[in-house]
């Protein structure tokens, strides 16, 4: 799911979506989530993953709106 954010200039241009194309879940334990900055044009500039443990984790809850929230944090972008 593509999600706008505030413009932020990063080495290969200005992304201005996040992209959250898989969620893995190890229930009871870990999320892993593949994310992506894409251009206004949808070409990605950068990309990667990263796992959700412990309160992380559990804070997710049943609130999807979660996820990006916090991949957001953990890239130092912000939701538009």
């Amino acid at each position: 799911m593509i999600y706008a954010i505030a413009p932020v200039q990063i080495l290969k241009g200005q992304a201005t979506q996040l992209n959250i194309y898989a969620v893995t879940v190890q229930l009871d334990s870990s999320a892993t989530i593949q994310w992506s900055l894409l251009d206004a044009s949808n070409v990605g500039l950068a990309n990667g993953a990263m796992t959700l443990t412990g309160t992380d984790y559990t804070a997710w809850g049943t609130d999807d709106s979660y996820i990006p929230a916090q991949v957001a944090v953990q890239l130092g972008v912000t939701l538009a």
